[in-house]
């Protein structure tokens, strides 16, 4: 059977398959943004204001986790998708188990670096404020410890996707979220373990799912199989895994970083409202991450679709699957942002009731997505290259964002607007983006074989295995 009759992701027509393939990615994304909301909902409404800002504050954190994670699921993605396209088994299945074993080397990293600084980071943090401090030490401790059920979790989760296993990822994702959702409402509104309970709720989650995605594993008789694994490392998958999966994932350390900044930012131009700022920043910090999975899920299943295809030569199925993503996320973003927009201040009343937190919700809101419209065609570009093994095009609509700009105008801004800088550093950023953006296509369109600097259309001789895929089919269409 050649590749084309084994993998779905290779016939069909595309816009059906598109829909496929990211409905269960699109449905598992926004119920793991639901969660961070019930999370918020439940410690502002049952513990209170300070322990909705305690974690907040550690958010920054918790972000350095999930960059790890995503550095060896987003590399073992974009590897594992093409190896699988090009119908290589024995190199998918040396990849997924380098992944394995990569995951757990990151949460021993993990749980070593929090030992040695977890304190002193929490304290600064929290501007001295060892009550804030301690509760977001307590968070992060349980969650660190968990660590490993996370990051394993992530990369099997990354791998059933690149197999086309769809349902089942949704069905682990919907099982860890309801789980969360349940744990913690029994955690934190029944017996009122506040901050420990969310992270307790959350760790006992992801061990559930995981206890379900290892039964699947053992029961397999396909290419992953527990049985045909070797539990490897190879050195040379695992270097490549982590360039690949290097710009998504300084992305999100990006994105700790620029949280830091802001909230080191705040202690020096809040003033008195610095608590009541922060815990509006943790609101819009969580519905911002809420709108943001559901993007993720659209870059996902696009660049499943986009690597297994372009691993088979099939670069036509690839392009549309770049352009049927970059439509629907400008037309989400743009949706996503009216809604904001028009509902700002019901929605910062549903979270906490004290008025100084919903008028600061309120106020940022309208300025931090001024330009959110731009974001999501952006990421899928960014994300179509990842799939295509285009490392370094990859960094550069990515890693410039925030470590570039962003986070530079974060501190820069403040000296000449106040407060009101913080916030109106998102849409200048999103403007400088499009133009990063621009100026790489640009370069990229001055090579032949790509048209527009994003659309493949001719082969060379790095592609290997595709160029041979498509000489075979060329040879069968004559024939």
């Amino acid at each position: 059977m050649s590749s084309a009759e084994k993998n779905p992701f290779l016939q069909g027509t595309l816009p059906g398959l598109f829909v496929r393939t990211a409905a269960p990615i699109l449905l598992v994304m926004a119920t793991n943004g639901l969660v961070n909301i019930a999370d918020a909902w439940y410690l502002g409404r049952y513990t209170g204001q300070p322990a909705l800002t305690a974690v907040t504050i550690v958010f920054p954190l918790y972000l350095v986790m999930i960059a790890l994670a995503t550095l060896v699921g987003g590399g073992m993605a974009s590897m594992l998708a093409r190896a699988l396209g090009a119908d290589e088994e024995e190199q998918a299945r040396i990849v997924f188990s380098s992944a394995n074993w990569l995951a757990l080397i990151a949460a021993i990293i993990v749980a070593a670096v929090f030992q040695l600084f977890g304190t002193w980071t929490t304290l600064a943090l929290s501007g001295g404020n060892a009550m804030l401090a301690d509760a977001g030490h307590t968070y992060l401790e349980i969650l660190v410890w968990g660590s490993p059920v996370f990051f394993v979790l992530s990369v099997n989760g990354d791998a059933f996707r690149c197999e086309g296993r769809m349902n089942l990822v949704a069905a682990i994702a919907l099982l860890v979220n309801a789980a969360n959702i349940a744990f913690n409402y029994v955690l934190i509104a029944r017996l009122g373990y506040g901050v420990a309970g969310a992270a307790t709720g959350t760790v006992l989650a992801q061990c559930t799912a995981l206890v379900f995605a290892a039964s699947i594993r053992r029961r397999d008789k396909g290419i992953l199989a527990c049985q045909r694994l070797k539990w490897r490392l190879g050195s040379m998958e695992a270097s490549r895994i982590l360039a690949l999966g290097a710009p998504q994932s300084l992305t999100f350390l990006g994105l700790s970083v620029h949280a830091s900044a802001v909230l080191f930012m705040l202690q020096q131009h809040a003033g008195d409202s610095y608590s009541a700022t922060v815990a509006a920043y943790g609101i819009v910090s969580r519905i911002m991450t809420f709108l943001y999975l559901p993007m993720i899920g659209l870059a996902l299943a696009m660049q499943t679709i986009a690597g297994n295809n372009f691993g088979a030569g099939l670069f036509a199925r690839s392009n549309s699957s770049l352009k049927i993503a970059l439509a629907a996320s400008l037309i989400y973003c743009a949706g996503m942002e009216l809604i904001m927009w028009q509902t700002r201040t019901w929605l910062g009343s549903q979270f906490v009731n004290e008025p100084a937190t919903v008028e600061a919700f309120a106020r940022i809101v309208p300025i931090v997505t001024a330009c959110y419209f731009l974001q999501g065609p952006i990421m899928m570009t960014g994300f179509y290259f990842q799939a295509v093994g285009e490392a370094a095009k990859t960094a550069l609509l990515t890693l410039p964002r925030l470590w570039l700009i962003a986070i530079p105008l974060v501190f820069a801004l403040p000296s000449f607007l106040g407060e009101r800088g913080i916030w109106i550093a998102s849409p200048v950023t999103d403007i400088l983006m499009l133009c990063v953006t621009i100026a790489v296509l640009a370069a990229s369109a001055m090579r032949r074989e790509w048209r527009y600097g994003l659309f493949r259309e001719t082969l060379d001789a790095g592609l290997g295995r595709s160029s041979d895929l498509v000489a075979s089919s060329n040879v069968a269409i004559e024939k």
